[in-house]
């Protein structure tokens, strides 16, 4: 049982530093309100094209995005929503941290 907790850990540690990107969070940020092409996407994120197709790559190799072809065309989308919630969850006690750190030192 323990090696099975080792190896969770692991691959959750790993989906971590996937998160930690700013890159791969813009990408996901700019699927949030749904399925958007590689195009709409390198125009949401203004980043480049190698930069958005490698982070995608990784994104859905790790199961965070899925992906579907159409034509020509590949389409990216959420694979499960609740990523943003754990992202609220981390944005949410950030901004409390650096307002209660305003508050003490005064910046």
């Amino acid at each position: 049982m323990q090696l099975q907790n080792e190896q969770l850990i692991e691959l959750v540690s790993k989906k971590f530093k996937l998160l930690a990107e700013p890159t791969r969070l813009k990408i996901l940020i700019s699927l949030q309100e749904g399925e958007k092409s590689v195009s709409q996407i390198i125009e949401l994120t203004e980043l480049q094209q190698a930069n958005v197709s490698k982070n995608l790559k990784m994104l859905f190799e790790a199961d965070f995005v899925t992906r579907r072809k159409e034509k020509n065309m590949v389409f990216y989308r959420i694979a499960n929503p609740a990523i943003f919630q754990m992202c609220e969850i981390v944005c949410s006690t950030t901004q409390a941290s650096i307002e209660t750190k305003r508050a003490l030192f005064d910046f």
